[in-house]
C-alpha cells in the first residue's frame, strides 16, 4: 500500500495505557512498546492497523524522534507521542509504502522500496539447495529477515585439528532491514560454530518510485517480470559458483590457520574487555564470550572468534545471534594494530 505520509489521519490513539503493569507472576514491571496497543488510521479512516515494534523504529526515524525517547513516550506519555508523530507526519510531502501482515503494520518504507518477497526468494533458492544436496543447518523468519543457512558435506578442511565445512547463507528482508544477500559460511563441526564470511551477492531493495511514478506506469508487466528474473538468475549463478569452486574456502582455511597462531600474550580478561570496546558488545555478551574462551582453552585469534560464535548459540534472538556469527569473522579479519591492542591488553583494574 502506497500512501501520502501527510494524509494519515491519526496515529496511535490506542496508546493510552498505564506506564506499569503486572506480569504473569504478579510482579509490577515497566510497560514496553510491544505491550502498548497502537494503531495507524489510514486515508479514509477505515483502515486501522496495529504497529509492530520494528515499524515503530522506522516511524521514529522518519519523523526524526530519537528511538529511546520515542519508546519512553510510548510507554509513559502516549498522548505526547501521538501529538508529535501526527504533527511531523502532517508536514511531510513524501509518499510511504505500508507493508501489512495480519492487520499489523510491519514496515514503514520509502515508496522507492523494491519488494523482493520471501516466497519468491525461496522459490529461487530452494531448488539450488536441493540440487546441491546441501544440509540445512537452520532456517528462520524474524521480524526483520529470513535466513537460510546451509553446509556442503563435500567441501571440508581442517583448522588446527578442527574439521570445518563450507557453507552458504541466504538472507533477505521484506521490511527494509538489509538487502537480499548471499554469504559464504564456515562451520566448525565439533561445536557447530558458524562464521559468516564474505558477502558474494548483495542487492539493495531500491528501485524506481512506485505508485503514480510515470516511468513505472510505462513499463509493461513483462518488463517488470524480466527485471525480477535477472535478480533470481544472479542468485542462481552466484550460488552455483560458491558451491562449485573451493578457492574461496581454501583461502579461508589459510586465514584461519594463520589466526590460530596469533596468541593473546597479555591478560585474557583485559583482552575480552578490549574486544568489547572494539566490537561494541554488551556486558552480557562480554561475559558469555569470556566464559566460552576459558572453556575452549584456546587463547588465539581463532579461539576468540570461536568463543564469539559459540556464544551466539546461547542467544535467543536469531538476528542478534546472526550478528555475532558475523562478528566472529570480523575478529579474524581485524587489522594487525587492532588485534595487537586485544592480544597485548593489560589487566583490568579492580
Amino acid at each position: 500500500m502506497i500512501v501520502d505520509a501527510a494524509a494519515m489521519q491519526e496515529f496511535s490513539r490506542l496508546m493510552s495505557q498505564p506506564a506499569r503493569r503486572r506480569n504473569t507472576e504478579g510482579e509490577v514491571t515497566d510497560a514496553t512498546l510491544a505491550q502498548s496497543p497502537t494503531r495507524i488510521v489510514g486515508l479514509d479512516g477505515s483502515n486501522k492497523f496495529g504497529i509492530r515494534p520494528f515499524a515503530h523504529g522506522q516511524i521514529a526515524e522518519k519523523v526524526g524522534i530519537p528511538k529511546r525517547y520515542y519508546d519512553r513516550m510510548a510507554t509513559e506519555a502516549p498522548e505526547l507521542l501521538t501529538a508529535n508523530v501526527n504533527h511531523w507526519m502532517s508536514t511531510s510531502d513524501d509518499r510511504r509504502m505500508f507493508r501489512i501482515l495480519d492487520g499489523n503494520l510491519r514496515a514503514f518504507l520509502s515508496d522507492r522500496y523494491q519488494r523482493m518477497d520471501y516466497f519468491d526468494f525461496l522459490e529461487a533458492v530452494l531448488p539450488l539447495v536441493k540440487a546441491a544436496d546441501l544440509d540445512i543447518v537452520s532456517c528462520q523468519v524474524t521480524d526483520r529477515k529470513l535466513y537460510l543457512k546451509c553446509t556442503n558435506q563435500r567441501m571440508e578442511g581442517k583448522v588446527v585439528g578442527d574439521v570445518v565445512q563450507a557453507g552458504i547463507i541466504f538472507s533477505n528482508s521484506e521490511v527494509g532491514c538489509g538487502r537480499l544477500n548471499i554469504q559464504t559460511m564456515v562451520m566448525v563441526l565439533r561445536c557447530t560454530n558458524g562464521m559468516c564470511g564474505e558477502s558474494v551477492l548483495g542487492k539493495y531493495h531500491l528501485g524506481r518510485a512506485q505508485g503514480d511514478d510515470k516511468v513505472q506506469e510505462m513499463l509493461r508487466d513483462t518488463t517488470k517480470a524480466h527485471e525480477e528474473q535477472v535478480t533470481w538468475e544472479q542468485v542462481h549463478d552466484v550460488t552455483e559458483h560458491v558451491l562449485g569452486h573451493r578457492d574461496w574456502f581454501d583461502k579461508q582455511l589459510q586465514v584461519y590457520n594463520a589466526a590460530a597462531g596469533q596468541k593473546i600474550t597479555g591478560d585474557p580478561v583485559g583482552a575480552v574487555v578490549e574486544l568489547q570496546k572494539q566490537m561494541k558488545v554488551t556486558e552480557k555478551a562480554r561475559s558469555g564470550i569470556m566464559r566460552h574462551l576459558i572453556e575452549g582453552g584456546d587463547l588465539s585469534k581463532w579461539g576468540v572468534s570461536n568463543a564469539i560464535t559459540r556464544y551466539s548459540q546461547d542467544v535467543a534472538d536469531y538476528d542478534e545471534a546472526s550478528d555475532l556469527e558475523r562478528m566472529g569473522q570480523t575478529v579474524i579479519e581485524l587489522p594487525k594494530q587492532a588485534w595487537e591492542k586485544i592480544a597485548n591488553a593489560e589487566p583490568v583494574a579492580a
